[in-house]
């Protein structure tokens, strides 16, 4: 099959066109406030218009979040033309505000349950307890970490309005009707939290995020009113004419189409490289001098700052504590990989 052939047969879902609000309504600023202690919104930058250049614009987190309340309003007001958002933004851009503050806006005005999907048990956990830590405490999750006791008791919370923005993975999401979870509660948004993994070109591909677009969209006509899905990624590839596209992709398994996007720079401008040729001196063999320049440089971050050495294979990573971590005497030097038991994860 040519090009031109897949492209007429394998057709571009379609994007709707962008209405920004000029900010968000005052509630949502006091909200800010008094949840994250912050004064004002960031700015995100984002393409204006990637199939004609690379210019771009910037968009404040509140006008966003505004937006995502719109369509929450629209949908509980029984509107059925209600818009589904995909938002791409680098790692560090403040995509969890964006989802979370509508959800604790939803909560508090309507009594609206906000459902947040997402792949990464660590992620959710972070996230979760962050808010708790911050003084919210309508916020949960379930997921296989907490015993079938503890996960009834959260499910009969979120039943009993006692949450409003629930976390939980998509397996967890697909495996039971969700009423279980939710009871008669209305949801208000569903959030898919890096969403690049209902892609199949990436390594980070989850059969179960496959089937979620499917899902959702039955709920939909299930429950008999719509809700907006938002979804979120640091990770997704533009690339129209097919070959490693993530963006419609994503937009076509979420069953998002009309879809508004906002796909922002990638470019992590806080973010440098730092790389030398290590010079092995006389005497020393490869491995020593490694430690030796490995060494030096953890001692200089170990003082007063967080450092992340990552090796591709965890049996290095034990290797490493007990040949140089341990005979240095470093303190405060801990290691995580995937088949550590649970309590020494968290």
């Amino acid at each position: 099959m040519t090009e031109t052939q897949e492209e007429t047969v394998r057709r571009l879902p379609e994007l709707k066109e962008r209405h920004l609000p000029g900010d968000c309504r005052e509630a949502v600023h006091t909200l800010l406030k008094g949840t994250y202690g912050y004064e004002q919104f960031r700015d995100l930058e984002v393409y204006d218009d990637l199939f004609k250049g690379k210019e771009t614009l910037h968009v404040s987190q509140g006008q966003l979040i505004e937006s995502v309340i719109v369509e929450a309003e629209k949908a509980r007001n029984g509107e059925t033309d209600v818009d589904n958002i995909l938002l791409t933004a680098p790692t560090g851009a403040g995509k969890s505000l964006l989802f979370q503050l509508p959800g604790i806006y939803l909560g508090n005005e309507y009594g609206l349950l906000t459902i947040v999907v997402s792949p990464l048990k660590a992620l959710i956990v972070d996230q979760v307890e962050g808010l708790q830590d911050l003084g919210y405490t309508r916020v949960a999750y379930a997921s296989s970490d907490l015993s079938p006791e503890q996960k009834n008791e959260v499910y009969r919370q979120v039943r009993e309005g006692e949450v409003d923005l629930f976390y939980l993975s998509p397996e967890l999401l697909l495996s039971y009707d969700i009423k279980h979870f939710a009871g008669e509660r209305r949801i208000g948004l569903v959030v898919v939290d890096e969403a690049h993994t209902v892609t199949t070109w990436g390594k980070e591909f989850r059969v179960d995020y496959w089937f979620l677009g499917r899902y959702l969209q039955g709920l939909k006509k299930n429950l008999g009113y719509a809700f907006p899905l938002f979804a979120l990624t640091a990770t997704a590839v533009w690339n129209p004419k097919g070959g490693n596209d993530m963006v419609f992709e994503t937009i076509r398994s979420l069953q998002m189409e009309p879809c508004v996007l906002y796909a922002g720079t990638v470019k992590r401008r806080n973010i440098g490289f730092d790389i030398r040729q290590m010079e092995i001196e006389e005497g020393e063999t490869y491995d020593k001098a490694k430690q030796r320049v490995v060494a030096g440089r953890v001692d200089d971050f170990l003082d007063g700052h967080k450092t992340i050495l990552y090796y591709p294979f965890a049996g290095g990573i034990d290797m490493r504590l007990k040949t140089w971590v341990q005979p240095a005497d470093w303190r405060l030097v801990a290691s995580y990989y995937g088949k550590k038991d649970k309590e020494q994860k968290a």
